[in-house]
Order: structure tokens, then sequence, then C-alpha cells
């Protein structure tokens, strides 16, 4: 199992970073794939807020997951269950990681964890998940509510000593939590609190740079914090973007709850590929009519195409990158899958014998 992960993945590999191929032979390594699309936060720079108005509100269904697992999951490490929507709106999702885990399938979970029930925490962490980010921009109310709007910090706080209370009483060490930090203007000044109350709840710190238009003067005047080593902006200063090579369209399929597949995470827009994931099956849905121009678009800066939302974004260009596939296949990041650890690095087999350890499936049972 683990070298039809690694063939693949050298595969996929070679087509992202040298020969940029517009139609994808093989299947990724990793997916995104969103369990809701909607959220009870109204956070100002988000768009889901607005999207809510157009759409239905829809969850993903544990025999849709199932599909993609029975069509793809011996060949995906990771997938991560979100992208626009809060996760744990979806009483699903456990099973879904169930699923995944399964398949020998790390997963990951974002959530502001602003509403939860005692028995959803307890079925997460019994699900084999790997690794659960909560997001938390301040140590008060006052900042907190800030960006997260209608969210409750004390509620938050809460729902981590609970799932602390859960893994501790069951014996579990997964999934690993991480205290998610965006740092604006208004909350730079909390950082080092905010470290010292992860680290109060046994969980690791993560900073993350606030993403907005940059050329909206006002936005970064009202959210961009002054410490410039958090903006995205003091990249693209010195001539180098924030993401300076597009190769989404190559190794990370976004599906949304329906089974809509977009080019990247940054797209928000539904219906993007006349296929569907859940219905006419993920290989199919890859090489769509449109994700092979979008693939076009960014492989090649002259091809335009009005269509096709990647022939008018920033980041649009991906030049061939011999040192960057190099740098691919030696990862021994969150893949695991590199030369240098082709049974998978510590962390991940870790993790696989934890799952077989503990029994994971009869406790979630």
């Amino acid at each position: 199992m683990n070298y039809i992960k690694l063939v693949n993945k050298y595969i996929n590999d070679i087509q992202s970073y040298l020969i940029k191929n517009s139609r994808i032979l093989g299947y990724p390594s990793r997916i995104v794939i969103d369990s809701t699309n909607y959220c009870q936060l109204k956070c100002p720079l988000c768009p889901t807020p607005e999207n809510m108005k157009k759409q239905e509100f829809s969850k993903l269904k544990y025999t849709n997951f199932k599909k993609i697992c029975d069509e793809i999951g011996k060949y995906l490490y990771k997938v991560t269950f979100f992208n626009w929507g809060e996760p744990l709106l979806n009483e699903e999702l456990p099973d879904c990681i169930k699923e995944a885990t399964k398949h020998g399938i790390r997963s990951h979970v974002c959530t502001n964890l602003n509403t939860y029930s005692y028995e959803l925490l307890e079925k997460l962490v019994c699900s084999g998940l790997y690794k659960l980010t909560i997001a938390i921009d301040g140590t008060t109310q006052e900042i907190y509510e800030k960006y997260r709007v209608n969210g409750n910090l004390q509620k938050v706080l809460n729902g981590i000593d609970l799932i602390n209370e859960i893994k501790s009483k069951k014996g579990l060490e997964y999934p690993i939590l991480v205290w998610q930090f965006i740092v604006m203007k208004h909350n730079e000044f909390q950082i080092e609190e905010a470290k010292k109350m992860a680290d109060e709840r046994n969980m690791k710190f993560r900073i993350k740079a606030v993403a907005l238009d940059e050329s909206d003067e006002s936005l970064i005047e009202e959210w961009y914090p002054s410490d410039r080593n958090y903006q995205r902006k003091a990249y693209s200063e010195t001539g180098r973007p924030y993401i300076d090579r597009c190769i989404e369209l190559w190794n990370l399929p976004v599906i949304d709850c329906r089974g809509n597949l977009s080019p990247c995470a940054y797209f928000s827009k539904t219906n993007y590929s006349e296929y569907n994931v859940f219905l006419d099956g993920f290989k199919k849905a890859w090489n769509s009519p449109q994700m092979v121009m979008s693939r076009k678009a960014v492989k090649n800066k002259k091809f335009i195409n009005n269509d096709i939302p990647c022939c008018t974004c920033e980041y649009k260009y991906s030049k061939k990158s011999f040192t960057e596939f190099v740098k691919a296949i030696k990862r021994r990041g969150s893949s695991g899958l590199g030369i240098k650890s082709i049974w998978g690095n510590k962390k991940h087999k870790k993790w696989q014998e934890y799952v077989k350890r503990k029994n994971v499936y009869e406790r979630y049972n």
C-alpha cells in the first residue's frame, strides 16, 4: 500500500513540477473537501457569509465521501475536511474521518469550535483524526469577536478542555491540537499571551498571515498588522508574490460538499467543472475541459480565455522547476513519502501504529 502511494506521488510530482501537462495521469496524493458550505460566524474578510445568500445549505454525506475513498483512497495520504464552511456543523464528519482512517489517510480539520456537543467531540477524538486546528484570533472576548463575529471565546476554550478531557479519559494521543492565530492590527499585541494559553492546553501554536485584497488600501489600513513579519504584503513588495508558483491544479484537488471541483482553494464559487466528483467519478471531473484549460492558462501566461478564472489570477504563471521537483521528492513534511522515508516519515508511521494499537474503530462504535 505504501509503495502504491509512493509511486503515485512521484508520478504526480513529475507532472506538477516538470511536465505541467494539461491532462493528469495517475491520482493526487492529497485532497481538500469541504464538510459544509455554511458557517455560523460572520468574519469580515471571508466570502462565505455572502456566498450563503446565493446557495442552499449543504453538507458532505458519508456515502459520497466513501465513493471518493473507494476510487482513489489507496493513493491518498492526506485529506483536509475544510475550506469555506465550518466542518463541525456536519454531524456525518466523524464517519467520513473514520472512513479516511480505514484507508490509512490522515485527516485534518480546522474549526472555529463555536458549535459542538460532547457526543460529537467524542466521536471526533475516536475517529482517528490526526490534527484538529482551532481558529482563535484573540485572548479576550473583545478582541476575539472583532474578527470572529458572533463567536464566543469562552465556549471555544471550554470545547478545547472537553477534547483534552476525552483524550485523557480514553488514553488517546490524537488528534494533535493546534491553536491558529491570524495576526491582524487589532490583535498582534496578544500573540505572546495566546502562545501561553495554547501551551497551557497542550496545543501547538501556529501564526497565520491575514489574507485580503492588497489593492484595497482601506482593508490594509484596517486589518494589516504593523509588524511586517506578519504581512503578506511584505513579500510582494520585494517583487516576489506570497504564492510564487501555482501547483494545486496538478496535485491538490479542491472539492466542495456537493462534489463540485474547483481550480484551487482560493476559488469560492461552485459548479466550475462540468462533471461532478460524486456523480461522474473523480478522474473524469479532474480532467474535465475546464480543469484542462485552467492548467493551460497557468502553464502559459499568453493563454487567454475569459471563462477561465485562472487567466486573471495574480499567481497565474507557474514555470517548470527541476529544483522544486527535487525538493518535492525529498520532502519529509506532511506527505512523509520522500526518498529518505519510503515507508512514511516517523509522524505518519506513529499515527498508523497508534490507530492499530488503540483499536480506533471499536472505540468509535
